[in-house]
């Protein structure tokens, strides 16, 4: 979640999409990035898997053992297309904090505060040249060459920037997540 919208939001539900296609691939994800999934899964109050017409039965069988064991406590959502119904989004079960410490092994994150202005094709490149190690960077940046501030969200080599149309201001930061990245320098 958002830092700047932490102390004003109240979570009743978390859904946690599952694509089914991807899921037969699991163990080709490095071992900390597959932690990191089913422990986001534990936390879901529902829980969505998408593509089903794409899997074999045995997989299927396979996954929704898995996510059982993982989050018992879930609606357990199947479907394709994206489709699901408002309803079984609606009656979710209550969200019961966890208390089970951290599996996320060395993944981390970092908080940069007011990024440097540079301008867009400079961040791009920037952005480009990060570690594999480095999985997500996300939130606000303000080019030099841009009237707009920009949304970021970036994932290993895809990257995605949106102008925001806003009055007000807009806090500029950016949320890194990866592993082990107090060994590396992030020139963001």
């Amino acid at each position: 979640m958002t830092p700047v919208l932490a102390p004003i939001t109240t979570i009743r539900s978390i859904i946690g999409l599952i694509v089914a296609q991807m899921y037969q691939h699991i163990d080709s994800y490095p071992q900390d990035i597959q932690t990191l999934f089913f422990e986001q899964l534990s936390h879901c109050s529902t829980l969505f898997i998408n593509k089903m017409d794409l899997t074999n039965v045995e997989d299927t069988a396979r996954l929704l053992s898995k996510l059982e064991r993982i989050n018992g406590d879930a609606n357990i959502q199947v479907g394709q297309y994206g489709e699901l119904s408002l309803k079984s989004l609606l009656e979710v079960k209550n969200i019961v904090t966890k208390n089970r410490g951290t599996l996320h092994g060395r993944i981390e994150h970092r908080f940069i505060d007011m990024p440097k202005l540079e301008t867009k094709e400079s961040f791009i490149d920037t952005l480009d040249q990060l570690p594999q190690n480095v999985y997500r960077v996300k939130r606000f940046v303000h080019f030099t060459n841009a009237e707009h501030i920009y949304l970021v969200q970036y994932t290993q080599g895809e990257i995605e920037l949106s102008p925001i149309y806003m009055n007000s201001d807009v806090p500029l930061y950016l949320i890194v997540i990866g592993k082990d990245l107090t060994h590396i320098e992030l020139k963001l």
